[in-house]
């Protein structure tokens, strides 16, 4: 197939007044949640995920996530993880949504995802085929 035209590896400031997928990248997390598991009630899953984009309309997610089960004393400490999944999205047309994830301009994703304190923007890096072997 030809390459992709230039607008649409264009990754900045959008005229629709809809995110620009420049604008969403980035490193987030979400905060630790509470999970009933194994013998012990105290568990925890913690997630990040990171945000690349891969042109106008089309990100792609590395989320990854950890299990962790504090037992009382004599039990077994259990420990899951870490769980890494990649994903390429598509935004949903005249939204902020990619593939049923939606971002906000507050820095916040679907599923309790925050963006990081400091976290830096990602860029598209255009790879050619000669640089894969």
């Amino acid at each position: 197939p030809p390459p992709p035209a230039p607008e649409e590896l264009y990754t900045g400031p959008r005229s629709d007044r809809l995110l620009s997928t420049g604008e969403i990248s980035g490193e987030y997390s979400a905060p630790c949640e509470g999970r009933e598991c194994c013998k012990c009630d105290n568990c925890e899953i913690c997630r990040s995920m990171t945000v690349v984009p891969l042109g106008a309309d089309v990100i792609e997610t590395w989320s990854t996530s950890c299990l962790f089960c504090k037992c009382p004393p004599g039990e077994p400490v259990y420990f899951l993880g870490p769980i890494v999944a990649g994903e390429v999205r598509t935004r949903d047309p005249g939204t902020n949504a990619f593939g049923g994830m939606t971002f906000s301009a507050r820095g916040t994703a679907s599923g309790g995802y925050k963006k990081r304190p400091g976290s830096q923007k990602r860029t598209f890096q255009k790879v050619e085929t000669r640089d894969l072997a």
